[in-house]
């Protein structure tokens, strides 16, 4: 029996962002990191480089900082198969590939999974990555979402914020209520 594309196993990938305002306007993170601290959803787009390896709905990803305070700082899930072509997020005029994303954790900068904790623990992923929409391959995309996890949980705990990311911490009832926002 062939197998179909809906039983292909997820996908994992690096978007990056250079921690400019430019690339990701102040205001608006922060909207996602609210939104996502309160267990909520944030649908939005992220340019993905040269949209590698065919990105398909339900593929993760996550965003990695680069220049100062690098390391993750947001996951998300695609949510429509391939990119969209647009004009470059710097208005050079250019055009450049997007996905549509929903974010489910955004953190900030303190907060970040640091570059030095990313390399200790994907020791066979060669760093760095140099563009936005790099695969993350197995074991290092199932050390990684793992990694993630605990590194989400513990930020919850240490908050007090069991809907940090929804991610129900033990003692709530374990119900997950989505919300979607939208980007203004």
């Amino acid at each position: 029996m062939p197998v179909t594309d809906s039983l292909e196993p997820s996908k994992s990938f690096f978007a990056l962002w250079d921690g400019s305002p430019e690339g990701l306007d102040p205001d608006e993170r922060q909207a996602m990191i609210d939104t996502t601290a309160d267990g909520r959803l944030y649908d939005s787009s992220w340019s993905f480089g040269r949209g590698y390896d065919s990105p398909l709905a339900g593929d993760r990803v996550f965003l990695l900082r680069t220049g100062n305070l690098r390391g993750v700082v947001a996951s998300a899930s695609i949510t429509k198969d391939g990119v969209v072509m647009d004009d470059h997020w710097t208005g050079t005029g250019k055009r450049t590939a997007y996905i549509d994303v929903t974010w489910d954790v955004m953190v900030g900068d303190d907060d970040r999974l640091t570059i030095e904790e990313l390399r200790q623990a994907l020791p066979e992923f060669k760093f760095p990555v140099l563009g936005s929409g790099r695969r993350i391959y197995d074991p290092s995309a199932a050390s990684l979402e793992d990694l993630w996890g605990e590194h989400v949980d513990d930020l919850g705990r240490r908050t007090r914020n069991p809907w940090l990311g929804g991610r129900p911490s033990p003692g709530n009832s374990g119900y997950l209520v989505e919300f979607h926002c939208s980007e203004t």
